[in-house]
């Protein structure tokens, strides 16, 4: 628990940052086919940027299992609102298990939800190293093509994700801003 308020403390934010709504860090393992959840989360920044999201997402068996997910972002920007949307979908390779790596692969876009105009669109492999039932290191690594600059980033993160309990998790994500590729 020091641990991962020795982190919290590192990780101060003065402004809220994504790449248009982007997931930030995922873990590898998806959900049991058949199996309906969903995410939220609230972000807020000294600069009074701000987003609320909710990640609905159902695993269905498309001959191999994939989680399909439909992440829908309101947010706040110097002043301007936005809303997006932005479908998934998420394939595991190597499951995940106490003291091994798992991998899987998923890609998706972003579009603005009130013009249509397509944002963005992305592709990424997240890497889950279990260190107990209820610990886990997620990292990440993808591309990004944003659509308005019409440019392409390498992404990338780190996550930390303690579920004490069966109903509560803390999670601790470290997202690094795109490198803009060349």
């Amino acid at each position: 628990m020091a641990a991962a308020v020795a982190i919290l403390a590192w990780l101060p934010a003065e402004e809220a940052r994504a790449a248009n709504g982007a997931y930030a860090v995922d873990a590898a393992d998806i959900s049991e086919v058949g199996s309906c959840k969903i995410e939220s989360w609230l972000q807020a920044a000294t600069n009074t940027d701000f987003s609320a999201v909710a990640n609905p997402s159902c695993a269905v068996n498309i001959f191999r299992p994939v989680e399909l997910s439909m992440q829908s972002v309101r947010s706040r920007s110097d002043g301007e609102w936005s809303t997006s949307l932005a479908p998934k979908a998420k394939w595991n390779f190597v499951p995940t298990g106490v003291g091994r790596f798992g991998l899987s692969f998923y890609a998706g876009g972003a579009f603005d939800a009130l013009t249509g105009e397509n944002l963005t669109a992305f592709a990424v492999v997240p890497v889950t190293y279990r260190l107990s039932e209820t610990m886990r290191i997620n990292l990440n690594g993808g591309w990004l093509w944003d659509r308005m600059a019409d440019r392409h980033f390498f992404t990338y993160g780190a996550g930390f994700d303690w579920r004490p309990a069966s109903a509560v998790g803390i999670t601790v994500r470290r997202g690094i801003s795109p490198e803009w590729i060349r």
